[in-house]
């Protein structure tokens, strides 16, 4: 029964973060946490760390957010979980990119792209790959850039081309 407690939690979070409603979103977020830390599941506590570290960086936390990121990371890495490993790679080349740590974002940036082109995941790709784009064009290796653009472009379509056909 704490499993789908700490998933309520989780959701009920999800629903005040995608509102704007960072203090609810924390509340119900960190219940998750200290509930998933009690139940022991790595992939689900991965999982609540990624969350908290995506309010500390609304917050302007952004080392706290980088903190609880790794700890995320970690233990996706540890379980192989590529999806998660992709993510949260993705979120801590944003955080470096936002404090112009540019090696550093393009490390987690290529990590990001590489399991999503491996997992075949477009939103993954399209976010990684912009990513990489803004690293690129920051570093002045333009080549790089264009070919991340290009990558960014062919998803962005990709998924509304999906998008349209779904709702015709």
């Amino acid at each position: 029964i704490k499993k789908s407690i700490a998933n309520s939690y989780h959701n009920i979070g999800s629903v005040h973060f995608e509102m704007g409603d960072l203090s609810q979103a924390e509340l119900y977020w960190n219940k998750n946490l200290n509930l998933q830390r009690e139940i022991g599941s790595k992939k689900e506590l991965a999982g609540a760390l990624r969350s908290i570290g995506q309010i500390e960086k609304k917050k302007g936390n952004l080392e706290t957010a980088k903190e609880y990121y790794e700890e995320g990371l970690k233990l996706f890495e540890e379980l192989g979980e590529k999806i998660g490993t992709a993510s949260i790679s993705m979120k801590i080349g944003y955080l470096e990119f936002e404090q112009n740590n540019l090696s550093t974002a393009e490390k987690y940036g290529n990590n990001s792209l590489g399991l999503s082109k491996e997992l075949g995941y477009p939103e993954s790709i399209r976010d990684a790959s912009l990513l990489l784009f803004n690293v690129y064009e920051k570093q002045n290796k333009y080549k790089q850039s264009l070919s991340m653009y290009k990558i960014y472009i062919q998803m962005r379509d990709s998924i509304v081309n999906e998008s349209t056909q779904k709702t015709a």
